[in-house]
């Protein structure tokens, strides 16, 4: 797997990632609101089902009126019920959304003034070494103390090179934090192998605590601070049950705004809304990094499970079905709205592919295991809706794929029946098609107004999704036993230069497919005898341009696009402030608005080192506000020079 990124090997690249991850994360005006007063958006939401129920009713009033034989009105019709159908859980589980944004507790200390100790866990497969070494060097600058905290890097690709990287890192005195190397000598498992085998082998001195990270998930400096001050933020009677606490993924691919981010990569419905509203039941989905942990609640479950596509959310289900030892309750989950680290996602619409096939596996797996949700031992009854609520956030999309396929076929062979038979009538097919346009605009009205996520996000997840269709499809062959290649981890990726894969046969199958009926429909309506009809080609003109705003990424893929990573550094145009500039100020300016929230010390009062700040919605933590002001200003110095020395390089040469 070719390199991504460079080692980041500056404080500053670190807490401006985190700027600009706790900016995009943050909660909306809007949002706040309807968290604050629930009954509204309550109400908001109950009028986007009635509306997508309208949306339906629409295309089957606008299905009748093309007189359809019953056989094809029933087909119709099915679709669209299974549509609305495989929607209602996630619908009855946004019901209960709310903004998670992070509590500030104070860290609890025990009889001897120490904070929690806690694991830092970093797994790795074959990912570059210099994307190891960043994250290795990002984990080192943890604001905590040195003694609670400990580095383990659980190597499955047993290198030579990378356990004589830490063996140096560790001779050079330079270490703030403890680092050890953990290979085993061979994978079972995968990753819920790899973990088990850190478990039993730190069983001695295990902490209290453990955080997970992926191999490119660099945590930020006061990513501790964050996770520990939303777990201490809940009530005793809470915390004796919560398990794990998860904050969502961030990636450095993400532009500013997402207008940029042409492949969703933060997947930011699921991380804004649906997990949002899961926490309401404790029962957050565990995606398998970026999570702090008690140790003794994986240990009820005998650790991580393993023969899964996607271990980490199957053991965060079994998690919740678990009982706390000594009691009669479940463990629950809880989750926050703010990054505390940024990865790499895949850069390629391939590479997607490749890593959505392995998530809707573990799906399809994590669903038979535990029996459906509905038949799952120990969860509550809205824990089961919630479950199949965040499968149908996945399943939902396919159906939507099949129910515009089908319907578009049909009114575009239908417009080519009548006009062959010269029996096209203007007024019913101009009838039909404001009743479908209608259906497409109120579903698309409805599905923006849902808060949490952004609708630029929420267009590039409904893009995303029709196509994933295929990875679904495919992902049922294989359960089934049809060999199909699916990547172990997200570094098994043979080339990400790609811009072509097998999956992508479907949806351009389905394009090829609309685009030639609608083609034949126009040229059938354009030489029918007598008066040209406008109805029935407007309606045609409507439906193609919905599949080519709904392939937008396809489109992008086909000719090369790569979600690179967003330079920072660089202008966004001549004489506008780069990204990196609005990010630093907001970590200076908006520093000024203090916290009382704060890690005890040994005496029950706020350690200086740990002093937390707001920044807009997030939290940062520094050590002084003028620390950070003049990491901004050795940076400008740096830009400046840059510049200056750009500027000065082409007259070199006269």
């Amino acid at each position: 797997m070719a390199s991504t990124t460079s080692t980041t090997d500056s404080e500053l690249d670190l807490r401006v990632l985190s700027a600009r991850a706790a900016s995009d994360f943050s909660i909306s005006r809007t949002a706040a609101f309807l968290s604050r007063y629930h009954f509204i958006y309550v109400f908001l939401l109950c009028l986007c089902f009635v509306f997508y129920g309208s949306s339906a009713a629409a295309l089957i009033i606008s299905v009748t009126l093309l007189d359809l034989n019953i056989i094809a009105t029933i087909v119709f019709a099915s679709v669209l019920g299974a549509q609305l159908l495989s929607s209602l859980p996630m619908w009855a589980t946004l019901l209960f959304w709310r903004a998670c944004p992070p509590m500030e507790g104070t860290i609890g200390v025990d009889a001897r003034g120490r904070l929690p100790s806690v694991d830092v866990v970093i797994t790795v497969y074959k990912e570059d070494t210099d994307v190891i070494v960043g994250t290795l060097l990002a984990a080192q600058r943890l604001e905590y103390d040195a003694s609670r905290l400990h580095i383990y890097l659980l190597d499955d690709g047993r290198r030579p090179e990378l356990a004589e990287i830490v063996r140096e890192m560790g001779a050079s005195g330079a270490l703030r934090h403890p680092l050890t190397y953990l290979t085993r000598e061979s994978n079972a498992g995968a990753k819920g192998g790899n973990l088990n085998h850190w478990l039993r082998a730190s069983a001695e001195v295990a902490g209290e605590f453990f955080l997970t990270l992926d191999a490119d998930m660099q945590p930020f400096p006061d990513a501790l601070a964050i996770l520990f001050g939303h777990y201490y933020g809940f009530d005793r009677a809470t915390r004796e049950r919560l398990a794990f606490v998860q904050a969502p993924q961030f990636f450095r691919q993400r532009k500013p705004g997402g207008f940029r981010d042409s492949f969703d990569v933060c997947l930011m419905f699921f991380c804004k809304t649906l997990n949002p509203s899961m926490n309401r039941f404790g029962c957050v989905i565990y995606v398998g990094c970026c999570a702090l942990w008690r140790r003794d609640a994986i240990e009820s479950v005998n650790g991580f499970h393993e023969g899964h596509a996607t271990e980490d959310a199957v053991t965060g289900c079994t998690v919740h079905r678990t009982l706390v030892p000594g009691t009669r309750h479940t463990w629950l989950s809880k989750y926050l709205s703010v990054p505390i680290a940024a990865g790499l996602s895949p850069p390629t619409l391939p590479a997607l592919l490749d890593q959505r096939l392995r998530w809707y596996l573990g799906l399809i797996q994590m669903f038979v295991h535990h029996r459906g949700y509905l038949f799952a031992s120990r969860l509550t009854f809205m824990q089961r809706v919630a479950y199949l609520g965040s499968a149908g956030n996945w399943i939902t999309g396919i159906v939507n794929f099949f129910a515009l396929l089908a319907g578009t076929i049909t009114i575009f062979a239908m417009i080519i029946v009548e006009a062959a038979a010269g029996e096209l009538d203007n007024s019913r097919f101009a009838w039909a098609f404001w009743f479908s346009t209608f259906a497409c605009f109120i579903t698309f009205v409805a599905w923006l107004l849902l808060p949490g996520a952004g609708w630029v996000a929420k267009i590039r997840g409904s893009q995303m999704s029709y196509l994933y269709t295929s990875t679904f499809i495919a992902a049922v062959f294989k359960y089934f036993g049809v060999n199909i290649a699916v990547q172990k981890t997200a570094a098994d990726v043979d080339d990400e230069r790609r811009v072509w894969h097998p999956l992508m046969w479907i949806n351009v199958a389905a394009l090829t497919a609309v685009f030639s009926v609608g083609g034949v429909a126009i040229w059938q309506v354009v030489n029918t005898p007598g008066k040209k009809e406008t109805g029935p080609i407007l309606q045609i003109a409507v439906y193609l341009g919905v599949w080519v705003f709904l392939h937008w990424p396809l489109w992008l893929a086909l000719v090369g696009y790569r979600a690179k990573e967003d330079e920072f550094y660089a202008k966004e145009a001549e004489g506008t402030p780069d990204y990196a500039d609005l990010a630093v100020n907001k970590l200076v300016h908006q520093t000024r608005r203090r916290t009382a929230g704060s890690i005890a010390g040994g005496d029950g009062t706020a350690g200086s080192e740990y002093t937390r700040y707001s920044i807009r919605h997030g939290t940062m933590s520094e050590r002084s506000f003028e620390e950070v002001r003049d990491m901004l200003d050795e940076y400008r110095r740096k830009k400046r020079e840059s510049l200056t020395s750009a500027g000065a390089a082409p007259g070199a040469g006269v």
